[in-house]
Order: C-alpha cells, then sequence, then structure tokens
C-alpha cells in the first residue's frame, strides 16, 4: 500500500507538466482557430459589384458624401442634403416662421425621422452627433429644413475591398478628382451599419496641418498683396497662406506640402473638424470639394508667394 502510494506521488510531478503541455497545445490551437476567423480575406469581383450597387443606391450613396472616422463625426447636413424622400412637404406657416422669401427644393426632417434613420444606418441619434448642424430649425415643430436648388450626389466605383469577420472594407473613388475613399461597414442582422468613410489623403493631411500648427512659432513671415504668407526658415517652402480678408469671403487659411495645397480651413469654431480634405463646410461655405479644387487655388497663391519672396 505505501509503495502504491509512494508511485502516484512519483506520477505526480510528470502529471502535471503533462497537463501543462497539453494545455499550452489547446490555447495554441484555439489562438490559431481565432487567427483563421478574423482572417483578412480579399472580396471576389462578384462581391465588389454587389457592394458598389449597394453603396449607389438611394437609400446609402448620401452617407458617402462627407469623411468620418466613426459615426458621431457625420455630418448631418450633408448627408440629408439630398434625401426628400426622408422629409415632408413645409407647411406655409412653417415658411413664413422661416423667413424664406423663395422655395427651392424645400423639405421638412422631423427629428424623429431623422433618428430613425440614423440609427439604422450609423447606430447613433442626433443627440451624439459631434459636428453642428447646418440646417435651420424650428424647435415648436422638432423638425430641421432645407431649401435648395442643388444637389451633393456621390457615386462610388469600387477598386478593391476587404472582409474580417463581420467588417468589411472598399477602397473606392467618386470620379471628383478626390482620390481614394475607405469605407468601413458592419454586418448586422442581415445588412450593414456604416462605421466610417475616410478619404486616404485626409487623415495625412489633418497630420501635416497639425504638424504645421506645432511649429508655427518658429516659421517665417512675410506679407503679399492678397495673403500673409508663412514658410521655412530652413528651405524657403510656403508652409501655409492666410487670406487678407475682406467684405465678401472669410479669411481661409491654405496649407502646403511639397508646393500643393492640400487643405483649406476657414474661420469658425473648430476650424479643422470642419476642414477634412474633402467634401466639407464651414458657416455654411464650401471650401473645397475635391483635391483638384485646392490644387488650383494653390497655383496662384504659389505664383504670388514666389514674386513677393525678394521683399520679405
Amino acid at each position: 500500500m505505501e509503495s502504491m502510494k509512494e508511485g502516484v506521488k512519483r506520477m505526480r510531478g510528470p502529471g502535471r507538466m503533462l497537463a501543462a503541455v497539453l494545455l499550452i497545445c489547446a490555447v495554441f490551437a484555439l489562438s490559431s482557430c481565432m487567427d483563421k476567423t478574423a482572417e483578412e480575406v480579399s472580396l471576389t469581383p462578384e462581391e465588389l459589384q454587389d457592394f458598389q450597387e449597394l453603396l449607389n443606391s438611394a437609400d446609402n450613396r448620401n452617407c458617402l458624401t462627407c469623411c468620418y472616422e466613426e459615426p458621431e463625426q457625420i455630418s448631418v447636413s450633408e448627408i440629408f442634403y439630398s434625401r426628400f424622400d426622408l422629409g415632408e412637404p413645409v407647411s406655409e406657416e412653417e415658411i413664413r416662421k422661416l423667413g424664406w422669401e423663395e422655395t427651392l427644393d424645400s423639405v421638412k426632417f422631423p427629428v424623429e425621422r431623422m433618428n430613425e434613420y440614423l440609427t439604422g444606418k450609423f447606430g447613433i441619434t442626433l443627440d451624439q452627433v459631434q459636428r453642428k448642424i447646418r440646417l435651420e430649425y424650428l424647435p415648436e415643430y422638432q423638425a430641421y429644413y432645407l431649401n435648395v436648388g442643388d444637389t451633393n450626389l456621390v457615386m462610388a466605383e469600387c477598386v478593391s475591398g476587404t472582409r474580417t469577420a463581420d467588417i468589411v472594407k472598399i477602397l473606392y473613388n467618386t470620379g471628383n478628382g478626390d482620390g481614394l475613399w475607405e469605407i468601413s461597414l458592419k454586418e448586422k442582422d442581415g445588412g450593414f451599419l456604416i462605421l466610417a468613410n475616410v478619404s486616404c489623403s485626409a487623415l495625412h493631411n489633418r497630420d501635416y496641418v497639425e504638424q504645421v500648427l506645432a511649429q508655427k512659432d518658429k516659421l517665417l513671415h512675410g506679407e503679399g498683396i492678397h495673403y500673409d504668407f508663412y514658410f521655412s526658415p530652413e528651405s524657403g517652402e510656403l508652409i501655409y497662406a492666410v487670406d487678407k480678408p475682406t467684405n465678401a469671403v472669410p479669411a481661409r487659411t491654405l496649407y502646403f506640402e511639397k508646393g500643393e495645397c492640400i487643405a483649406i480651413s476657414m474661420e469658425g469654431e473648430n476650424e479643422w473638424q470642419e476642414a477634412r480634405g474633402a467634401f466639407c463646410s464651414t458657416n455654411g461655405l464650401y471650401i473645397g470639394p475635391t483635391q483638384e479644387y485646392y490644387g488650383d487655388i494653390g497655383r496662384s497663391i504659389l505664383e504670388e508667394f514666389e514674386m513677393a519672396k525678394g521683399s520679405f
């Protein structure tokens, strides 16, 4: 009996080690399974075509009109700008209270209906949106109003895409000269929630602008006819220019990288949040719907800078 006890005791050490080894193997196996589950898989051409049709549908293409890294950063004004089907007619009494002298394409968006749409598309409500809603509002009607004569239509041409677990990311362009965009979708209840829609250049531009603002005290200043110029003391390269304000145009700040204007912001609250490199406006004014627009504006400013440099 005693020898049996000793035998059991002797077995405990190796037994424990064997159990530990088996446990480690199980963990690695589980980890391997998890990695396979989360493996990034490229979308097939057929899937990409399906997603292109989904994004360009009347119910989704308006969600491509602004740049946001998370749903709370959406521009409600842009997303509802062309969604008259989500609204209802504006009454004569409401027109009078809004002070409209002329009605174009006018629509009323009840808050309840807006929240239903935002919850279904983004999983949020108006109260969670961070950016200012640039639509007219009548509190007694609990509704926002729009009166415009144009559209902000955007159509996507999908280039590539990946799926990781329940997240789909798609690269697309719009043909507007604003480069590639990436939209992120999360599968839910047989459909999708939109997580983000980002201009691939906008993130770089934002980081660059933040670097410029951090070092602006080290830049040299020169004054031109139409702009104040700020340039590198080492290379003489133009870093940013500021409009001399007029009665007609609020002062803009135009940022340059390697001789090209890449971003424009305007005076006003939270100006960089309103200037993300694409399809953004501030104080109701568009500040550059495409990168080509920035480039065109920037060329004339660079010419004035080069002409004025000798007098600084």
